[in-house]
């Protein structure tokens, strides 16, 4: 469920500065057996991007870098004709004031923020099918710090992209939706005696 949320909310975000943004990213282990010595296990971000798994790691010739990650889902409670859930997302985002604005701006990751926040949470409820009564709300705004990226295991090539003139946030999400029981009518079994063995 919360990677199809996720597709659905990056839609949203479709300013000219995003460059690169993507759904769910999943962390993928990287392995390397040197010649000598033990094995090294790297975790990087990937997203996959029309069916390619897309490394989601900063670089200097990208602009701004957007995805989420899964923080889990509440169990749903019986409202109404249908169940509602509430959807736990965080929201990376990383930026190179440079390639957006031209030259290093301490306001652009501000403005970018609430842009985001604008477009996801700032308006009313929505649906997409099978989801209804969809309502993104801030919950949280974590220390803008390199723990944002604490899970992955970047490079120090990689790692000077999260100090200046680079820039980067996370914004926490909860996101109440609803299914309604009607639509659990469209789900097609190819093959009805396997769901009973």
């Amino acid at each position: 469920m919360n990677r199809a949320l996720a597709d659905i909310l990056s839609t949203k975000l479709d300013s000219a500065y995003i460059d690169r943004k993507a759904g769910i990213v999943f962390t993928f282990e990287k392995v390397t057996v040197p010649e000598s010595g033990p094995k090294v296990i790297k975790r990087i971000p990937v997203a996959y991007l029309n069916g390619e798994k897309v490394d989601m790691i900063p670089d200097s010739r990208c602009k701004c870098m957007i995805y989420f990650e899964d923080q889990g889902i509440s169990a749903p409670s019986k409202v109404g004709p249908g169940w509602q859930y509430i959807s736990r997302l965080r929201l990376v985002c990383w930026l190179n004031s440079r390639l957006i604005s031209g030259q290093s701006d301490s306001t652009l990751k501000a403005k970018i923020m609430t842009d985001v926040i604008d477009k996801l949470a700032g308006g009313a409820y929505f649906s997409q099918s099978p989801y209804t009564r969809v309502l993104p709300k801030v919950v949280n705004i974590p220390t803008q710090d390199k723990n944002i990226f604490a899970k992955y295991d970047y490079s120090e090539q990689d790692q000077q992209y999260l100090m200046q003139p680079y820039d980067y946030f996370a914004v926490d999400f909860q996101i109440p939706f609803t299914i309604p029981t009607a639509c659990l009518n469209s789900i097609t079994v190819t093959n009805p005696e396997a769901c009973t063995q």
